[in-house]
């Protein structure tokens, strides 16, 4: 993916076609921090979607809830779309409004009972991501 800046928005290319897939209105104003980094010890391939998800029923356990973190952003309609796009692409995404007047807006998938299962879904999105428990 070819991630670059477009006047006031940041946009996103295809590299081999560069044909624009996603677009993040007035995105430029924001920090953006791309990496590739990859988790030690996770495989290059995502997990199946059916076995990820199926313990996703409970969604409170002893653990829980926790949610998979994939972003955090002062700008809630970037937040907003990122979350739409994730659930489009079938996962439970949502944004969590700020706790506290620091916070950011967090898009998180979930909630999941136990942090097996929320990681599992974390390493299927291929992203860097953080399991994050309300309160903690």
């Amino acid at each position: 993916m070819l991630i670059y800046r477009r006047g006031h928005d940041v946009v996103s290319a295809r590299p081999d076609s560069l044909n624009d897939v996603g677009k993040v209105t007035n995105g430029a104003a924001d920090l953006w921090v791309l990496t590739s980094w990859l988790p030690r010890g996770v495989a290059a391939s995502p997990v199946s979607t059916a076995a990820a998800e199926s313990g996703a029923a409970g969604a409170a356990g002893a653990e829980g809830p926790l949610y998979v973190q994939v972003s955090t952003s002062q700008n809630p309609e970037w937040s907003g779309h990122l979350a739409d796009d994730l659930t489009r692409a079938g996962l439970a995404a949502r944004v969590l409004p700020p706790q506290h007047t620091d916070d950011g807006y967090r898009v998180v998938l979930g909630p999941y009972a136990t942090r097996e299962q929320a990681e599992a879904i974390g390493r299927r999105l291929g992203r860097p991501f953080w399991i994050y428990q309300p309160g903690q």
